[in-house]
């Protein structure tokens, strides 16, 4: 009879912290909530679950940052602009806007596309415009939209869009 007390506890325990482990924490850097969720106060964190391409998201400022859409391949507006060989262009549009509690800086080099056997792609020349520039946002409510280019492998599709400032977050691409 002890033994069954034991696993309904520790079921019990489990099934409560998979449910209450929505830390955003990671060392002393803060992790993106959903923008319509109240912030989490724990600082426990099993891994950095994805928002989908569209979710707006939050940052420490009051902030926010939101990927609106991913496209590959991209066409170059110039024929001198093209991907290397076995490499296509890709772009995402990006919207980052400063909050009440302070200033954001970004820029294309704070967004990398992840790819499925684990390596990222970092931000290259700018194929669409406007394209995101780097800019400190100042004033609360100030934003800044723009696409940000990638370069990725022909034959396969990014799986993820992530943020590289504060907030660390991850938009899963469909």
């Amino acid at each position: 009879m002890r033994c069954v007390r034991c696993v309904v506890l520790a079921t019990l325990v489990v099934a409560a912290l998979s449910g209450c482990v929505t830390s955003r924490l990671i060392g002393e850097q803060a992790v993106a909530e959903r923008i319509d969720q109240p912030p989490s106060t724990s600082t426990t964190v099993v891994e950095l679950s994805p928002f989908s391409v569209g979710d707006r998201i939050g940052t420490s400022t009051g902030g926010s940052l939101q990927v609106f859409t991913y496209a590959q391949p991209v066409a170059a507006p110039e024929p001198e602009l093209v991907a290397a060989p076995g490499e296509v262009l890709a772009v995402i549009d990006v919207e980052a806007c400063a909050g009440p509690g302070g200033a954001l800086a970004v820029s294309p080099l704070d967004f990398e596309l992840s790819l499925a056997e684990g390596s990222t792609r970092q931000a290259d020349l700018a194929v669409r415009l406007p394209a995101l520039r780097r800019v400190e946002l100042a004033a609360a409510g100030e934003c800044t939209r723009g696409f940000v280019t990638f370069q990725v492998p022909w034959d396969e599709r990014p799986v993820a869009v992530e943020a590289v400032i504060d907030p660390l977050a991850r938009w899963a691409i469909s």
